[in-house]
């Protein structure tokens, strides 16, 4: 936990990287996650996130595959991510 620094608005920051992340993944909401999540094919994943406005930042983006991977807790599986500060994530 001590990795991130939670905003307590819905978003956290990596500090190793200093990415910002939303705790939830798309269609998940509120302090706990809950909810059900959103598939999206690519294209539209990109799209959603370029047009996103969450906790007053305007200029999300999708992360390429390195960021996306800095996210790996690898002492977790199913999924392998912080489950504290990103619960319900999906494992897939």
């Amino acid at each position: 936990d001590s990795r991130y620094t939670n905003h307590n608005d819905g978003t956290v920051t990596d500090k190793k990287t200093t990415l910002m992340w939303k705790r939830c993944s798309e269609g998940l909401s509120g302090s706990g996650c809950t909810g059900t999540a959103i598939r999206y094919t690519y294209k539209a994943a990109i799209e959603r996130a370029e047009e996103t406005t969450f906790a007053t930042y305007s200029d999300w983006r999708l992360p390429n595959i390195k960021e996306l991977a800095s996210l790996a807790a690898y002492d977790r599986r199913d999924p392998a991510v912080n489950s504290t500060l990103f619960p319900n994530t999906p494992p897939s």
